[in-house]
């Protein structure tokens, strides 16, 4: 099974693009973000790429040292708050 292009990332590819620097595959979560980054900042694919990994990479870096949930937790918890927050309406 192919994998996500995006470093850190190890979902299963759900499609692919290509330019003329190469072929990439993403998962569905990452295919949004680095085409929004190729289009809208006239970046390649392999430039765009780079863009979301480094954000990905700083925003780790800063929950990381903040003592913020990394990863799939921080999600859970936003999901959490979102849930309880619907209960009470």
């Amino acid at each position: 099974m192919e994998k996500c292009d995006l470093k850190r990332c190890g979902n299963a590819a759900t499609g692919s693009i290509e330019d003329d620097e190469g072929s990439f595959s993403f998962c569905d979560a990452h295919f949004g973000e680095v085409t929004s980054a190729a289009l809208h900042q006239g970046l390649s694919l392999a430039d765009a790429v780079d863009a979301v990994a480094r954000a990905e990479a700083i925003e780790y870096e800063t929950r990381f040292r903040s003592g913020q949930p990394l990863g799939d937790g921080a999600r859970s918890e936003e999901r959490r708050v979102g849930k309880e927050c619907r209960s009470r309406w």
